[in-house]
């Protein structure tokens, strides 16, 4: 009898240790949200200068194509071609990247309202258990005060 009057205490227990794995669990996810987001971040970074600064090198050598005999300027256009190329290329993994920023950022998102999801029913299973300990208690205390009360009833009726 006394094992089922602890199984409340014992499935309170269990549920609050299920929530603290599910909240580490969570913040591990969070931690890797926030990785992946600087990642995406710095990516977009380093893609958009590559971008601006392979502009800047196309145009300056196209303007130099004119001051040279024809084969320089054959192989400048080509430079300059393979130039804006290479921006373009960096303009679509910066676009890219900022596709990554927003899935990211959804991904923090969900993963913020988890973790408070779970620290609001962790709070609660805590608050639980300990009701429930409170409630055992005092069911044990009015047990005992009424065997004490038995107890000194028996004991004034043999005195008699």
């Amino acid at each position: 009898m006394k094992f089922l009057s602890r199984f409340p205490l014992m499935r309170e227990q269990r549920k609050l240790t299920l929530l603290r794995r599910q909240q580490m669990l969570a913040k591990i996810a969070r931690r890797e949200a926030i990785r992946s987001l600087a990642e995406a971040v710095t990516e977009e970074t380093k893609s958009a200068a590559l971008a601006t600064k392979s502009r800047e090198l196309a145009v300056f050598y196209q303007s130099r194509a004119g001051k040279n005999d024809g084969e320089s300027v054959s192989r400048l256009g080509q430079f300059s071609g393979s130039l804006a190329a290479l921006a373009g290329r960096a303009e679509q993994s910066r676009h890219h990247a900022l596709g990554q920023i927003e899935r990211g950022q959804e991904a923090l998102a969900a993963a913020d309202n988890r973790m408070r999801r779970l620290s609001e029913r962790a709070v609660q299973a805590q608050l639980d258990l300990e009701s429930e300990k409170e409630q055992r208690e005092t069911a044990h205390q009015k047990d005992v005060a009424r065997k004490l009360q038995i107890s000194a009833k028996d004991e004034l009726r043999n005195s008699r």
